[in-house]
C-alpha cells in the first residue's frame, strides 16, 4: 500500500510539473501555433482564390502595359513576362508571387513580435481578428495586391529592428523604401500606407547621405503617383490587356467570359463613372460606422494605452513617426469615397500600425522590452490574462471583421454576443476557483 501511495505521489508530482511547464511555455506554444496556422490558412486561401482566373483579384493582377503605360500595371507586366518565359499560366505565376509575399509577411511578423509574445497588451496587436489574424478570420479579403505591401512592411520593420546599426541596416531600410515606387506603380491606392513604412527611417542615423537618398525616393514616389493619376487608361488599352491576359491562360480557361465588374472594367473609366459605381457599394448606415472603426482599431488603441506607447514616440524621431501614422489615417479618410472595400484598407492600416508600434518599442526599449507593462505574469494580473486569452481565442474563431459586399460590414451580432459571454464566463471562473480553494 505504501509503495502504491509513493508511486501515486510521484506521478502526481510529475503531472503537476508537466502542467507547470506547459503553463510557463503557453505563450510560446500559442505564438508558434498561431503563425503556423496563419501561414497555412492564408497560403491555401490565396492559392485557391487567385486560381479562380476570372475573379476580381486575379484580373487586378492582370492589369498590364500590354496596350501602353497605365496605372497599377507594373506587376501585371512583370507576371506576363514571367509567364511567357516559364511556360506557366498567368494565374500560376501570380499565385506563386502572392504566396511567397504572404510567407515573407508571416516570417517578418514572427521576427518582429517575438520579444513581445509574453506581453498581454501586445496580444491585442497580434491575435485580434482585425489584426495579423485577418487571414485566418476572413480569407475573403485575401488575394489582393495588399500582400506585397504587408510583406514589404514586415520585412522592412523586422530588418530595421534586428540588423545591427550601421551600413547593413541603412542599406536594408533604404532599399526597402525604394521598393515603394514599384509598389505604387502596381497599385496607386497603396500610397495611402506608404508614410507608415517611412517610420523605418527612425532606426537610422539621419546623415546627409541618408537624407539625400530619402529625398530621391520621395521624388520617385511623387512621380509614380502623378503618372498613375494621369494615366487611368483607355478602352483600347483595356482590350489589349484583356487579350494579353487570355493569351497567358490555358485554352480551357480562355473559353470563360469575364464578369461585368472585374478589375479590367475600371480601366478607361472616368473618375465620375468609378465614383458612381463605388458609392453604392460603400453605403453603410451611420450607426454601424463606430462599430466598424472600433472593430478595426479598438484593440490597437487599448494596446497603445496598456503599453504606454507614448514613450516610444516621445523623442524627435518618434514624434515624426507619430505624424506619419496620422498622415496615413487622414489619407484613408480623405480617399474613402473612392475605395470600394475600405474595411479591408482599415485592416491593412491596423496591421501596419501594429508593426510600426512594435518596431518603435523594440528600438526605444531594447533589452528592456521584458519590463514593459503587461510583460510579466503576476498574481494580480493572472485573472485578467486568463480572461483576455479566452476572449481573443473566441474572437479569433467567431468574429469576421468585414468583407466586400453590397453592405460591406457584417458584424454578426450573435457572434459578438458569443464573445461577450465567453469573456464574462472566463472572468468569473478565477473568482469561483478562489472561492472553492478558500
Amino acid at each position: 500500500m505504501n509503495m502504491l501511495r509513493a508511486e501515486f505521489d510521484r506521478l502526481m508530482v510529475r503531472t503537476e510539473s508537466q502542467r507547470c511547464w506547459i503553463w510557463a511555455r503557453s505563450a510560446d506554444i500559442i505564438y508558434s501555433g498561431f503563425f503556423i496556422l496563419l501561414a497555412y490558412m492564408t497560403t491555401k486561401s490565396i492559392w485557391s482564390i487567385i486560381m479562380r482566373t476570372h475573379s476580381y483579384m486575379t484580373t487586378d493582377w492582370g492589369i498590364s502595359y500590354a496596350g501602353g503605360f497605365v496605372r497599377r500595371g507594373l506587376i501585371g507586366d512583370v507576371i506576363l513576362h514571367l509567364s511567357r518565359a516559364s511556360g506557366l499560366s498567368f494565374a500560376e505565376v501570380t499565385a506563386v508571387i502572392a504566396v511567397v509575399a504572404n510567407l515573407l509577411f508571416v516570417l517578418g511578423a514572427v521576427l518582429l513580435f517575438a520579444r513581445l509574445r509574453h506581453n498581454h497588451w501586445a496580444w491585442l496587436l497580434i491575435y485580434t481578428p482585425a489584426g495579423l489574424a485577418f487571414g485566418a478570420t476572413n480569407p475573403g479579403i485575401l488575394g489582393h495586391k495588399d500582400v506585397l505591401l504587408l510583406a514589404l512592411g514586415a520585412m522592412l520593420f523586422s530588418g530595421a529592428t534586428l540588423l545591427p546599426e550601421g551600413w547593413k541596416r541603412t542599406t536594408w531600410v533604404l532599399f526597402g523604401l525604394a521598393l515603394t515606387i514599384p509598389l505604387v506603380l502596381s497599385h496607386e491606392g497603396l500610397v495611402i500606407f506608404v508614410p507608415i513604412l517611412f517610420i523605418a527611417l527612425s532606426a537610422l542615423r539621419l546623415t546627409p547621405p541618408v537624407i539625400g537618398v530619402t529625398a530621391l525616393i520621395v521624388l520617385g514616389l511623387g512621380a509614380a503617383v502623378l503618372a498613375s493619376v494621369m494615366h487611368s487608361g483607355t478602352i483600347a488599352q483595356r482590350d489589349a490587356m484583356i487579350e494579353a491576359f487570355y493569351a497567358a491562360l490555358p485554352p480551357q480557361w480562355s473559353l470563360d467570359s469575364l464578369d461585368e465588374y472585374v478589375a479590367f472594367w475600371f480601366v478607361g473609366q472616368s473618375v465620375t463613372d468609378t465614383f458612381a459605381f463605388v458609392a453604392t457599394r460603400n453605403y453603410i448606415a451611420l450607426w454601424e460606422l463606430p462599430f466598424a472603426v472600433a472593430l478595426a482599431f479598438g484593440p490597437i488603441a487599448v494596446a497603445a494605452c496598456g503599453l504606454h506607447i507614448s514613450r516610444a514616440f516621445s523623442d524627435p524621431k518618434g514624434r515624426i513617426s507619430a505624424h506619419l501614422i496620422v498622415l496615413s489615417y487622414v489619407s484613408l479618410i480623405a480617399l474613402m469615397p473612392l475605395v470600394i472595400d475600405w474595411m479591408r484598407f482599415f485592416i491593412v492600416l491596423g496591421i501596419l500600425t501594429a508593426m510600426a508600434m512594435a518596431m518603435r518599442l523594440r528600438l526605444t526599449c531594447g533589452d528592456r522590452v521584458e519590463t514593459l507593462p503587461g510583460a510579466v505574469a503576476t498574481p494580480e494580473n493572472a485573472a485578467f490574462r486568463y480572461m483576455l486569452g479566452w476572449v481573443l481565442l473566441a474572437a479569433l474563431f467567431v468574429l469576421t471583421p468585414g468583407k466586400v459586399s453590397p453592405w460591406l460590414v457584417h458584424f454578426g451580432w450573435n457572434d459578438i454576443l458569443t464573445v461577450v459571454l465567453v469573456g464574462i464566463a472566463s472572468g468569473c471562473w478565477p473568482v469561483l476557483a478562489r472561492k472553492r480553494r478558500q
